[in-house]
């Protein structure tokens, strides 16, 4: 008895609320279909006609014979009625000064712009001599290549030096170095992995690959001034030694860059890389370096440099530190 006079009460409270809906709509919106002229009046008594075109997100879409399609909320909707063939037009004063208030044309969504990815190159050549009571030569080529964008720091290189006194090769030596950065966003923190072969004819070694990896952090990040620090593991193996298998290795480093000015600027880098197995054992490398722009297009550049190469292990008789000092030109694209 109870279940049946609640199921009475609730189709009556259905019933009536049905009523209301049809009391004050002359169509429902099941009823309306693509291309209708329909009038349809808010529950503040704006009145907005037009021709039908969707129902999508709770919006009704109407195109509106003065500012082009609108949406409506289907919520604020108070009646909807069909207008006669012929008499879409907006009455004078209806909803003209409303359109808007019944949803603002949105401003075009911005597109995200993609990654700004970008190559650069460049050839550096310096090449020195003389000739007479004795014969000297020097020569010193490097190329290189770096990838920027918003998620990595990409850098490629391959340095090559030759030197000869009196026709006899006093240097012969060559690099290949690689380092990626994988920036982390909105952080200073990155993730790092680099690698190195190098070949060098007067050293103790004849070759040594070396790699390692770990993480950066970006102290100063500046218009002018950026300067980073790193620490990693890795690992190196020496042929031509009696190092012939994989050492674990240690690195701490520093990358400083500095602009001058808009054709002045400098770089400086040093790493630190100690054996694991004994600290004893350890190389440092340092390199810094001054470039000016010598033309208008920014192509062509002047530059000065050292670059600094400590062994703590070496051949009897080996020096342990070699100074490179450099003067070239460096053309960039």
């Amino acid at each position: 008895m109870h279940i049946a006079r609640a199921l009475i009460v609730t189709a009556s409270i259905v019933l009536v609320s049905l009523m209301a809906s049809l009391a004050h709509a002359q169509v429902t919106w099941s009823e309306v279909a693509q291309g209708d002229d329909i009038e349809i009046t808010l529950s503040n008594g704006d009145v907005f006609r037009g021709s039908f075109i969707r129902q999508e997100d709770g919006q009704a879409y109407i195109t509106h014979p003065i500012v082009g399609e609108i949406g409506i909320p289907i919520t604020s909707v108070d009646s909807i009625a069909r207008v006669p063939e012929g008499d879409a037009e907006l009455q004078a004063g209806e909803g003209e000064g409303d359109a808007e208030a019944a949803e603002e044309p949105t401003e075009e969504e911005e597109i995200p712009e993609e990654p700004v990815s970008k190559w650069e190159h460049s050839l550096e050549v310096g090449i020195d001599g003389s000739e007479g009571n004795t014969v000297d030569f020097n020569a010193r080529l490097r190329f290189g290549s770096s990838f920027t964008n918003d998620k990595i720091e990409f850098n490629a290189y391959a340095l090559y030096l030759y030197s000869e006194e009196n026709r006899e090769s006093t240097k012969n030596r060559a690099e290949v170095g690689v380092r990626n950065d994988w920036l982390i966003s909105d952080s200073p923190w990155r993730v790092f992995a680099q690698g190195l072969y190098e070949y060098d004819e007067e050293k103790s070694f004849d070759s040594r690959i070396s790699g390692n990896a770990g993480l950066g952090y970006t102290f100063v990040d500046t218009e002018k001034v950026t300067f980073i620090g790193r620490l990693g593991l890795g690992t190196s193996r020496e042929w031509g030694t009696n190092r012939d298998r994989f050492v674990p290795e240690g690195i701490a480093a520093i990358d400083l860059r500095y602009k001058i000015d808009d054709r002045q600027s400098f770089t400086g880098l040093t790493e630190y890389i100690p054996n694991l197995e004994d600290f004893n054992d350890y190389r440092v490398r340092a390199v810094a370096a001054y470039q000016l722009q010598m033309d208008l297009k920014g192509n062509l550049f002047l530059r000065l440099g050292l670059e600094s190469r400590y062994d703590e292990t070496v051949d009897p008789g080996d020096d342990r530190n070699d100074l490179d000092y450099f003067v070239t030109i460096s053309y960039q694209f």
